[in-house]
């Protein structure tokens, strides 16, 4: 009978994200991957194979709990407009958290990687396509209900607020006044309907 790990698998792989979302893919080493996650070389290796097959894990799994969070928001009970809203105001907080500052691991991994991976380009791409579904999903919503004019185009909708929120975590890196970008989510917003754009508060609640 096989010997029974000797460690939780999931809470490895966590430990695996830190340190890739720390270091990124080029400057996670072996060695830090192997302090980081609390294994040995041996366990490591036959847990997870090679490097590059744990980061390919470690980035799937980051997305999938992403996309997760995602869904929740976009299809609560209620105004899918709002729902939008929230979403995108809720990741400017989260982009300007003055306590993390390693980014996001998908926007990190798609500037170091993307245009040198194929595979980890396709995952990536793969993320956006379910993102750009779950808006257009609330956006078609908005229109059933009213809330959203029925000459809008959902797709085109969704894609922007995707552009939308690559460019929060671009920008947040660089001018990371939460006002700034809350501001420009509200232009953004304003696709949504020909009335004028919601005032951006002076003091938005800080980042959790």
């Amino acid at each position: 009978m096989a010997r029974p790990r000797e460690f939780d698998i999931e809470v490895a792989l966590h430990d695996a994200i830190d340190v890739f979302w720390t270091l990124g893919y080029g400057g996670a080493s072996m060695e830090e991957l192997i302090k980081g996650m609390g294994l040995t070389k041996g366990s490591l290796y036959k847990a997870f194979g090679d490097k590059r097959s744990l980061f390919l894990m470690a980035l799937q799994r980051y997305i999938d709990e992403r996309l997760t969070r995602y869904e929740v928001g976009l299809t609560r009970p209620g105004s899918p407009k709002a729902a939008i809203r929230e979403i995108l105001l809720d990741y400017v907080k989260r982009a300007t958290d003055p306590f993390d500052t390693r980014g996001c691991l998908v926007t990190n991994t798609t500037t170091e990687m993307a245009t040198r991976d194929p595979e980890i380009a396709r995952v990536l791409a793969g993320m956006f396509a379910r993102l750009e579904d779950l808006f257009a999903g609330a956006i078609a919503r908005a229109k059933a209900s009213g809330e959203v004019d029925a000459s809008k185009d959902e797709r085109a909708l969704a894609r922007f607020f995707v552009l939308t929120i690559q460019g929060v975590r671009v920008m947040s890196h660089m001018r990371p006044d939460p006002r700034h970008l809350a501001s420009s989510v509200e232009v953004a917003l304003s696709a949504l309907s020909s009335g004028p754009i919601s005032r951006t508060p002076d003091n938005p609640a800080p980042a959790h």
